[in-house]
Order: structure tokens, then sequence, then C-alpha cells
């Protein structure tokens, strides 16, 4: 099961960042990825489980966007839902837990 809007939105290219941080038993970094929308959408929804986030911006304009985590699910984790604007690149700074 899933919270993705799979059916909308399509991944294209990944990136991803992770330093390891011994001392304090975690990861940070970031990811950057490029999507295309098979249709029209306002937003972009992935799936996410114990990780926190720190930023979301638009790498065309640089302007921060709008996200929203729910409540994780047990079953499924937690989705981050993305408000997109008229750019389909965005990068992400996550910390993970």
């Amino acid at each position: 099961s899933s919270y993705s809007n799979v059916d909308e939105i399509v991944t294209t290219h990944l990136y991803l960042s992770v330093t390891v941080d011994f001392d304090q038993k975690s990861l940070y970094g970031f990811t950057t990825q490029t999507f295309i929308a098979l249709r029209d959408t306002s937003q972009i929804v992935l799936d996410f489980d114990s990780i926190i986030i720190d930023n979301v911006w638009d790498s065309d304009t640089n302007l921060p966007l709008n996200y929203q985590l729910v409540t994780p699910n047990p079953k499924v984790g937690s989705a981050l839902t993305i408000f997109l604007t008229e750019s389909n690149f965005v990068y992400i700074y996550i910390y993970i837990l």
C-alpha cells in the first residue's frame, strides 16, 4: 500500500547525499529529485518513514514550497505532500532519524 500519486508523477532523476554522524547515531543530508507530471496535478505525494523534513523548495525559483506530513500509519508509514508551482525540479532537504 502507498500514499504516492504514481499515476500522476514519475521520478526521472534522484540524487541523494547523506552524512553519517556516528556520535549522534544519525544520518542527515538531502535529496534532489526531478519529477515529470503525467497529467495536470498540483502536488507530489511521497512515502516516508522516520524522516524529519527540514525544508522543501523549488530549484528553478529558489523559493520554498509548502508541504505537509500526514500522521504515520504503522502499516504504510507517512506521506509527504509537496504543493507544486509550475516547476518540476524540487529540492528536498531531509534529516533522517
